[in-house]
């Protein structure tokens, strides 16, 4: 910034005006994170240091690193939120060897933006490694557990200890209506959240879920879930972006509001 000193005139304390750049910054939580005005999409530190960055711009690869996505299935894309977009169906997929890991203090998060017509229960991100019908973790879109009529989007995680889901509510058919939406998912051992785009939703729990249940996505696949990978997705995901941190809502909110160049 420049600096202009008004003098008091006797020697005493004045008026100091700072003058900013007119560029766009953004504040997050309680630190200034940087200028960006050329947009975001492409920073691996925005809001705050992600494991992993997928744009889905013609390519699987991460933009932050070394966690590669594999097609599985032909290679298609369409537009995106930002750019392109990865664009799925039944029998189109991707598989990384970047995980989430949930279940401890520090936690994780995973924000990504979907766009679908497709009403029924559909699997938005998966987990590759699994141990037959011991273990499997799901974002599901739509109503996975029946328990309550309007569930939304819900992270079921199946293992030795049962199955524990952390959920949100709100009807289906509210995200599956051709526009695109934006979710972030962030667990530690202590707590559970969920926001839709950029809002916090109240977090209900199934099963043996609870706040201090386990979390965990390891090898991420998106557009495919369930118990030996049989859930599909049908649509169109963008911006996949993971953290080996819980986001803050400030940062949950600052990824809705995020820009292109």
């Amino acid at each position: 910034p420049t600096n202009t000193a008004i003098n008091s005139g006797n020697g005493g304390s004045g008026i100091v005006t700072l003058r900013y750049p007119t560029a766009n910054t953004l504040t997050v939580g309680s630190g200034l994170y940087g200028n960006y005005s050329t947009g975001t999409t492409s920073i691996c530190s925005y809001p705050t240091t992600a494991s992993a960055l997928y744009q889905l711009n013609d390519t699987p690869n991460d933009t932050c690193g070394t966690y590669t996505g594999v097609w599985s299935g032909t290679a298609t894309y369409a537009t995106g939120k930002f750019g392109k977009a990865a664009d799925f169906n039944s029998s189109r997929y991707i598989t990384t060897n970047v995980s989430f890991d949930g279940s401890t203090a520090t936690g994780s998060s995973i924000s990504f933006w979907f766009n679908t017509t497709n009403t029924s229960l559909q699997a938005l991100i998966g987990s590759a490694t699994q141990n037959g019908s011991s273990y499997y973790s799901t974002i599901y879109l739509g109503n996975a557990t029946s328990t309550f009529p309007d569930e939304s989007i819900s992270f079921w995680n199946y293992d030795s200890g049962g199955t524990s889901v952390f959920l949100a509510k709100g009807g289906s058919t509210t995200y599956q209506d051709g526009e695109w939406h934006n979710c972030v998912m962030v667990s530690t051992s202590s707590s559970k959240a969920i926001y839709i785009d950029g809002i916090s939703q109240t977090v209900y729990y199934t099963g043996s879920g609870s706040v201090s249940a386990n979390a965990n996505l390891t090898d991420i696949t998106l557009a495919k879930g369930g118990y030996d990978l049989s859930s599909t997705f049908t649509g169109l995901i963008d911006q996949v972006r993971v953290f080996p941190s819980a986001l803050t809502s400030a940062q949950a909110s600052a990824l809705y509001t995020e820009t292109a160049p």
